[in-house]
């Protein structure tokens, strides 16, 4: 008798995405809901790209504010530790108090890291209808040679019967 080998096991098994699956990863969680704040969600698009564009706008990576012409006050160093969707949203809305489809300057959006991008992308898109989540590793396409931690978003495109990744952190500037 031939062990079969944990690739062949995998390639056997069913890869079906369930209703209770999409389900599931639609419903916001205590992270990515606004809470108080999903109003603000319900005039957004339901397309992914367009959502991606406004967190972009929405969003700057405290490691990379240089590059945008920012210099990060240290009193700003703590909105890099805020969790909740509802919170980032709080944050954003007290830099700038326009609704979140406008983009704003780069020294009055939130100063985050990949988590912030990922988690208000997933937000939007499940205050959709959308499944979404997030999906954690490690990159090695935007400081090559080396591998760094780093969060995105993947999302159920019902048309193609998959997940699909979308990286909510790289814009132009980037």
């Amino acid at each position: 008798m031939q062990t079969a080998t944990l690739t062949t096991i995998r390639r056997q098994l069913p890869h079906a995405v369930t209703p209770a699956i999409l389900d599931f990863y639609r419903q916001p969680s205590e992270l990515t809901s606004a809470g108080a704040l999903a109003p603000l969600f319900e005039s957004l698009p339901a397309n992914p790209a367009s959502l991606a564009r406004i967190v972009q706008g929405l969003v700057l990576h405290k490691y990379v504010a240089s590059a945008y012409g920012v210099e990060l006050a240290e009193d700003r160093e703590d909105e890099a530790h805020i969790r909740h969707v509802e919170e980032m949203l709080d944050c954003i809305l007290d830099h700038d108090p326009r609704p979140v489809t406008a983009s704003r300057e780069p020294d009055k959006r939130l100063a985050g890291v990949c988590g912030h991008f990922t988690a208000l992308l997933v937000g939007m898109l499940r205050a959709k209808g959308i499944p979404a989540r997030e999906r954690a590793g490690f990159g090695g396409y935007f400081n090559a040679p080396y591998f760094e931690e780093h969060v995105l978003c993947e999302y159920w495109n019902t048309a193609q019967k998959r997940w699909v990744l979308l990286d909510t952190q790289f814009d132009e500037a980037w």
